[in-house]
């Protein structure tokens, strides 16, 4: 089993791990689908709070294995060009996300949600794109992305992963609050 630094990752309205089976339920993210973490103590305790979650949890996440995960924040080859060029029944948003300068699979991903709705893109169908996109990174043998959090909202950069297969590939244990906001603190990390 490989175990990583402390990841936690908040159990929102959207995002219930359920402990028992120590299985997760992915949620639609500003990525698509997928079981999003963050190793940012402060950030998972924020979300945990946000849309007046029942009870909310922080859980540190273990992953069963080495994942490959695919960096959105690398430079874009011409082999995943290539890829991206073959995805998804609305191809001109990714043409168009492709010529508009985007150097990254994360502005790959905001030039399309951007520019969806000037092209009459439901966001259904934007997140069927996000999930075709995601079904190729799969099929090269990715088992998730990763990017830095807080480039948009201005926040502190902290590491996001995002899982495709958190069900098989993870394994999650409920966090202490006391620890968690020790975690937090200034100082080294009791975790």
């Amino acid at each position: 089993m490989q175990t990583r630094a402390v990841r936690v990752t908040c159990s929102t309205g959207r995002v219930r791990p359920s402990l028992a089976a120590n299985r997760a339920k992915v949620t639609t993210g500003r990525y698509g689908n997928g079981f999003y973490t963050t190793d940012a103590a402060d950030v998972a305790s924020g979300y945990s709070k946000a849309r007046q979650a029942k009870d909310p949890t922080i859980y540190r996440v273990t992953e069963n294995s080495q994942l490959r995960m695919y960096d959105m924040e690398s430079p874009l080859t011409p082999e995943m060009r290539g890829k991206l060029g073959e995805v998804g029944d609305t191809e001109d948003l990714i043409e168009y996300a492709l010529n508009s300068g985007a150097k990254n699979m994360r502005e790959i991903f905001d030039e399309i949600r951007n520019n969806s709705a000037g092209a009459n893109v439901s966001a259904d169908e934007v997140q069927n794109l996000f999930d075709s996109i995601q079904e190729a990174l799969k099929a090269a043998g990715y088992a998730g992305m990763t990017h830095k959090g807080g480039l948009r909202t201005k926040a502190p950069a902290h590491d996001v992963r995002i899982y495709f297969n958190p069900e098989t590939d993870l394994t999650l244990t409920k966090v202490d609050p006391d620890s968690l906001r020790a975690a937090a603190a200034p100082g080294p990390s009791p975790c």
